[in-house]
């Protein structure tokens, strides 16, 4: 009963503190605000310096853009969107994608976010959230197994192999692919990759590569035991 009502107050606490902030946080006004839509083209002017002409590569940037617009939005809860900078023959070909997860994909089709965010996250809900896990930790509430493949991919990228990642903390790896032709450079969409079923727990956001065997180290970690796994890929996988 105890526990019930814990879960009870848990709930009305994310609810209470999904309100306004009394001042506008620097990461929602100017440059800092979401790109508001996807669009690919040639640059043809910059305004210093010149575009080399001894570089070809795509240079990769994640990060956080929200796709519903949230003013209790902390600066770590936007959807994942990928901007591609492709260099080419002294010429320099942009495009921008949001990463469409699970989630990006729920919040464009009902106009409603799917997760509760980090900057609702204050008050009593921040104090509440952490009693939630230790209830977990000490087996008065069951889990399950962790949702996985609902996250924002939001925070960094990593390639293995031919393979490219977008990574958040909270899920397995989101897999992209860059596409670059004479004109222009674009992103697809390849989904989540749980390594044939390897990873059944969240993963670090920040694997490392072995630049000498190629071999992928990713950690994963729980609430419950294990607390944390290291996986090791080798370098065809």
């Amino acid at each position: 009963m105890f526990f019930t009502s814990i879960k009870t107050l848990i709930d009305m606490g994310a609810k209470s503190t999904t309100k306004p902030l009394d001042f506008v946080p620097f990461f929602r006004k100017g440059n800092f605000l979401p790109v508001k839509s996807e669009t690919q083209y040639q640059v043809d002017e910059i305004s210093q310096g010149s575009i080399p002409k001894d570089i070809s590569g795509t240079y990769l940037k994640n990060g956080p853009n929200s796709v519903i617009d949230d003013p209790t939005d902390h600066l770590f809860d936007g959807d994942g969107m990928i901007h591609a900078f492709n260099f080419k023959d002294g010429q320099l070909y942009y495009c921008n994608r949001w990463t469409k997860t699970n989630k990006y994909k729920h919040d464009v089709t009902t106009g409603v976010r799917r997760m509760v965010s980090l900057g609702s996250a204050r008050g009593f809900a921040c104090l509440m959230f952490p009693l939630c896990a230790l209830m977990v930790e000490v087996g008065y509430v069951s889990m399950g197994s962790p949702k996985l493949t609902w996250s924002t991919a939001n925070t960094a990228l990593i390639l293995h192999g031919k393979r490219l990642y977008a990574l958040l903390e909270t899920d397995v790896p989101f897999e992209l692919q860059v596409e670059r032709t004479e004109k222009e450079v674009d992103i697809k969409q390849k989904g989540y990759d749980n390594f044939d079923g390897q990873l059944t727990q969240p993963c670090a956001a920040h694997p490392k590569v072995d630049k000498e065997t190629g071999e992928f180290f990713i950690f994963c970690y729980a609430i419950g035991k294990p607390l944390v796994q290291c996986t090791v890929m080798n370098k065809d996988r």
